[in-house]
Formats: C-alpha cells, sequence, structure tokens
C-alpha cells in the first residue's frame, strides 16, 4: 500500500514533466566534499538526455567557475562555464552593475572569490587601503585562512563607509566527516564588531543568484526546479522565487529535521540518482 507521502511524491512528480531548467546546488547535492554522491553523473547525463537545461548553482566561493569545470569533470560531470554560477561570480556582477569598474573591495574570501572579482574588473583593496578610506566595498566569503588581522581592517573599512556584501550566510557546509563553519561565521564576526548587517548577501535564500540564473538562461520561475540539502537555503530561495522544489537527504538536511520546519519542499528524494525517475520516467 502507499503511504500518504508517496502519493503526494507521485502527483507532484506528474507537474516536473515539462520544466525546463533544472537548478542543482553542489555540495550536498552532486557531492560532498571530495567525494561523489553516487548516481550524481549519471542522473544529470539522464536529464540532459531529455533536453532539459541544467545549471550549477552554489553558495561556495572558494572556487572559480572555471575550478569548477574541473571539479566537475574529476566525477564526470561535464559542464561549461556558463552552466555554473558561485555566489564568487553572482557578487562579481552585482558589483560590476551597481558600482562600476575600478572599483576598491576588501575581501574576505579565498581564490574563487578574488579571481572572480578581478575578472569583473574590481580593484582587491589592501589594509592601507582601508585605512586610506578608498575602500568602497568589503566583500565576505568563506575563508579558511580567516584571521584577527582581516577582522580588523575589513571593519576600518565599513567604519569608514564601505558597502557591507556577503556572498552567503550559509552557517556550516557539509564534508564527509560532518559539517565545518561555513562563510555565515566570517559574516557574522565582522557584522557583531562593526555594528552592521550586510548590505546585501548575495547567496541563497536571496533571490538575487537564482534571478542571476534564470536571467542567463532566459527562463520564468514556472520552467525551473531547484534542488538542493538545506531547507534554510536552497529549499526557501525556491519558495520565494516561485520554482519547484526538490530536496535531497544527502547533505545538511535529514528525515528528522522536517518535522519541525516550516520550510516545506515540494519533494523529498534520496539523492539526485532519483531524480531522473520523478522528470522523466
Amino acid at each position: 500500500m502507499l503511504t500518504a507521502e508517496t502519493r503526494m511524491v507521485i502527483k507532484l512528480s506528474s507537474t516536473l514533466k515539462d520544466k525546463k531548467l533544472i537548478i542543482l546546488d553542489c555540495d550536498g547535492v552532486l557531492w560532498r566534499a571530495e567525494t561523489a554522491i553516487p548516481g550524481a553523473a549519471d542522473a544529470i547525463r539522464r536529464i540532459r538526455d531529455a533536453n532539459r537545461k541544467v545549471v550549477f548553482l552554489t553558495n561556495n566561493s572558494t572556487k572559480t567557475r572555471k575550478d569548477y569545470v574541473k571539479k566537475m569533470r574529476k566525477f564526470g560531470i561535464e559542464a561549461s562555464e556558463k552552466e555554473i554560477i558561485t555566489s564568487a561570480y553572482a557578487a562579481s556582477i552585482y558589483i560590476r552593475e551597481n558600482f562600476g569598474e575600478g572599483v576598491y573591495a576588501y575581501v574576505i574570501g579565498e581564490k574563487g572569490l578574488y579571481n572572480e572579482l578581478k575578472q569583473a574588473g574590481v580593484r582587491i583593496a589592501s589594509e592601507k587601503d582601508c585605512i586610506a578610506g578608498k575602500v568602497e566595498v568589503v566583500v565576505v566569503g568563506l575563508d579558511r585562512g580567516f584571521n584577527y588581522r582581516k577582522l580588523r581592517y575589513a571593519m576600518e573599512a565599513l567604519k569608514r563607509g564601505a558597502k557591507f556584501i556577503a556572498t552567503n550566510m550559509d552557517p556550516t557546509l557539509p564534508t564527509p566527516k560532518g559539517e565545518i563553519p561555513g562563510a555565515g561565521s566570517m559574516v557574522m564576526a565582522l557584522s557583531t564588531c562593526s555594528g552592521r548587517k550586510p548590505d546585501i548577501v548575495i547567496g541563497k535564500p536571496n533571490p538575487a543568484i537564482v534571478k542571476l540564473a534564470l536571467k542567463i538562461w532566459n527562463a520564468n520561475p514556472s520552467d525551473a526546479i531547484i534542488v538542493g540539502d538545506r531547507l534554510d537555503t536552497d529549499i526557501a530561495v525556491a519558495k520565494i522565487c516561485r520554482c519547484t522544489s526538490v530536496l535531497v537527504l544527502t547533505g545538511v538536511t535529514k528525515r528528522e529535521h522536517l518535522e519541525n520546519s516550516k520550510i516545506r519542499p515540494d519533494i523529498i528524494v534520496e539523492s539526485i540518482a532519483d531524480l531522473p525517475r520523478f522528470l522523466i520516467d
């Protein structure tokens, strides 16, 4: 006998057949750190063979889109840079469109964030620039070399009027050995000492990053499915943007977390490996 949950999944899955754009989170959906989710590469091939567009959208700002192309290839997933949107890339687009090229930015982050900003014409500010009041934007992403010195000069730039941009507010990110601190930890440290909240958060659940994906692929929210492993980012942004949401249980969110959550996905699957049967089978 079918359970109530299974009947609901069957009912909802019938609405997925006409979706054109599949927006996939990465960490927790395609892999955990350096370990691939079993069946992910095959699932993506099957989805593409059914003439669906696939976009990879991640809050992680530590890698460039070119880095993600290489990482996906290692896991058997072929992707172009155009198909990848990171919070670092989305932040660079936002800054270029709102501040123009040549803006001075003090950055707390890693190579991916620095390189995407540079490619967008952003000038990477020094500590002296922070003291001199030259910095117009402070950008904060995940930084595994985060320290007191970086925090001090970012705070100085904010005190002198710089805008505060966070790539994302993820408190943690999943690894095979458990969760580790995410970019939100660095953002909150700066927010605490400066007394300021970010002027904008680029990544999920902020809709800006999803709207960028829809714009690039000329799709309406009703055309898109967002697949993710976090209720508070992936599923929340799907609700905000009015896209269909699919939760996978291979990352942060487990079934027991759903009991006390007000955020409810449209469909729950164990893994991305199960997704093609709802879309095309």
